[in-house]
């Protein structure tokens, strides 16, 4: 609404796997550019999140001479996300096990990254999975795997849909601006001069005098939306 919301990095891979996956689903994606890694992995309204035992299995980089360099054999910039787990390593929907080597196991949620810059590498490949868990009636476990090479926003991770269902509004430049259309869309009613003063307070951000505060704006919206007004219109 201010204008201020930075575009959003686009991730380089991202799949949703559940924990009957029977099938692989890899990824091949180019890092020539890429300094960082980000390999993030999410809930996705699992019913049994205690047994989720994400992996980044068979990853590896590509060098341009052809080299292979296998993810486990780089240290993140923080361990905390990695399980310590040494049971034999066998993916959801095989029998086939795993070598140690080939394969990164995490923890749910987690987000592991990896310095990358100046090491040479050209291509990164892997796949998402989920080691092979007895689930009993009702349980389950969905995850979403991501690949960033620059940091993203962990509450915009998957991006909206092309084509909104109205075009965007006017950027609100001043304070008074930002309080006549807050109220007028979300009540269809001009601020009452108490409500206005209430709101342009908020909205001032010292530092920046006469342009309409972010945070504020927050505190704004979401002061209306819980008026009983705002949800009886609604």
């Amino acid at each position: 609404m201010l204008g201020e919301l930075p575009p959003e990095p686009k991730s380089l891979f991202s799949r949703q796997i559940s924990g009957v996956v029977s099938v692989a689903v890899t990824f091949d994606v180019d890092v020539s550019r890429s300094q960082k890694l980000y390999l993030i992995v999410q809930d996705s309204l699992s019913t049994a999140p205690g047994k989720a035992t994400p992996l980044w299995l068979e990853t590896s980089f590509t060098s341009a001479n052809g080299n292979a360099t296998p993810l486990s054999a780089l240290k993140p910039e923080s361990t905390n996300d990695l399980r310590g787990d040494t049971s034999p390593i066998i993916p959801a929907g095989g029998t086939k096990l795993v070598p140690e080597s080939d394969a990164v196991r995490v923890k749910f949620p987690s987000v592991l990254v990896y310095d990358i810059a100046g090491k040479g590498f050209t291509r990164f490949r892997g796949a998402p999975s989920l080691e092979n868990v007895t689930y009993t009636q009702g349980e389950g476990v969905t995850a979403r795997f991501f690949v960033f090479d620059e940091q993203p926003r962990m509450d915009r991770l998957v991006p909206p849909n092309p084509g909104t269902p109205l075009p965007p509004g006017p950027t609100l430049r001043t304070i008074p601006q930002t309080v006549d259309y807050v109220y007028w869309y979300a009540l269809g009613r001009a601020p009452s001069p108490a409500e206005r003063q209430i709101a342009e307070t908020a909205l001032r951000d010292p530092s920046h005098p006469g342009r309409p505060f972010t945070d504020g704006l927050a505190d704004l919206l979401w002061s209306i939306m819980m008026t009983p007004e705002f949800q009886f219109i609604r």
